[in-house]
């Protein structure tokens, strides 16, 4: 017989898993569950988002990975009905590959990305940066969405007002601004009156 293979006696406590249910308030809405894993030093976040108009559903799949700095590492986007997934990938000190390895200049400098469709984008910017109570950052970012999934460069301004708590999210270019409401390991309650988690 084989022989049975051991596990470290702390790899129970050496993990974490959590799930989430956002509402998005559109137009157009959307409903997104979260699962977020963490098993020693990998963090593994996968989602599916569901929504959209009669005549414009939204329907895809998305995966961060995240080193334990709260950087991401990878990420892939495939909306419902493709057949490969959009896939971009970091060395973690702002140099982006496509899914075939070819590198993306225009990316160069961007630590963070945001995908416009999941709440948890937010959270590796929470935690990564660590920001005391007052504080600011501007922040260039790759930005993709739903019905944009070409990666694109985007400035942003992240503030604290109480630390894993309250924070706002600004687009200066564009002259808007979100109030963030987190839990006290950095997830989102809320976005204004745009998300809203339910579980």
């Amino acid at each position: 017989m084989p022989a049975t293979m051991s596990l470290p006696d702390d790899w129970a406590a050496d993990q974490e898993d959590r799930r989430f249910r956002f509402e998005h308030v559109g137009p157009p809405s959307s409903t997104e569950i979260l699962s977020y894993d963490r098993h020693g030093e990998a963090r593994q976040v996968e989602g599916l988002v569901s929504g959209g108009t009669g005549h414009n559903p939204i329907g895809l799949t998305f995966r961060f990975l995240l080193d334990t700095g709260w950087t991401v590492r990878l990420f892939e986007l495939r909306p419902l009905g493709t057949f490969e997934p959009v896939r971009l990938q970091s060395q973690g000190s702002g140099r982006w590959t496509d899914g075939h390895g070819l590198p993306l200049d225009e990316l160069a400098g961007c630590v963070d990305l945001e995908f416009d469709d999941t709440a948890f984008s937010l959270t590796p910017m929470i935690r990564r940066l660590g920001l005391s109570a007052g504080e600011s950052v501007d922040l260039d970012v790759v930005s993709l969405a739903s019905d944009r999934t070409i990666a694109v460069r985007a400035r942003r301004r992240l503030s604290c007002v109480r630390p894993l708590d309250a924070y706002r999210y600004e687009d200066p270019n564009a002259g808007r601004e979100w109030s963030v409401r987190v839990d006290g390991d950095g997830f989102v309650l809320e976005i204004d009156d745009r998300v809203r988690r339910l579980v």
